[in-house]
């Protein structure tokens, strides 16, 4: 328990965004959507302890890791069916929640940033090596666009 309640951290802490126009509820609201869909990745595709501890620090090393990764991203709606990152999935997945224009406009822009990702060649059928690149991205500009990735 206590390791999925670690992961399940990692994971909302990621995809979190650190704003005061998003409320506790609204917080927590996201994090019950992205919760359900860590726990059902978690179970398709499980992680160690390791893996746990490397997110934890902002990185997405293992083939493992990065499979979880792409099963979140996945089931979040941030990867469509191709395996590319998907803004439009992300936001209507979260609209019912994040119904500030501003916030929605935030997510958008960090994932038109990150979408350059789309058209780099990746060598798996599974989005794998695809969510590494995400991953990087987001970690590497979330705060330019008002998102917390210190957990």
């Amino acid at each position: 328990m206590v390791r999925s309640t670690i992961l399940i951290v990692v994971v909302l802490a990621i995809l979190s965004k650190n704003s005061l126009a998003i409320s506790d509820e609204k917080k927590t609201q996201v994090y019950g959507l992205l919760f359900a869909k860590a726990v059902e990745c978690g179970k398709e595709v499980p992680i160690s302890d390791d893996e746990i501890l490397a997110l934890k620090n902002k990185k997405l090393e293992t083939d493992n890791a990065k499979c979880f990764a792409a099963c979140t991203l996945k089931k979040a709606g941030a990867l469509d069916e191709a395996g590319k990152l998907s803004s439009a999935g992300s936001v209507k997945a979260i609209k019912d929640t994040l119904t500030d224009p501003a916030d929605i406009k935030s997510l958008e822009d960090l994932f038109a940033h990150c979408s350059s990702v789309n058209d780099v060649a990746v060598n798996d059928n599974k989005s794998c090596d695809r969510a590494k690149l995400i991953f990087d991205c987001f970690r590497d500009n979330a705060d330019a666009y008002g998102f917390n990735l210190d957990f």
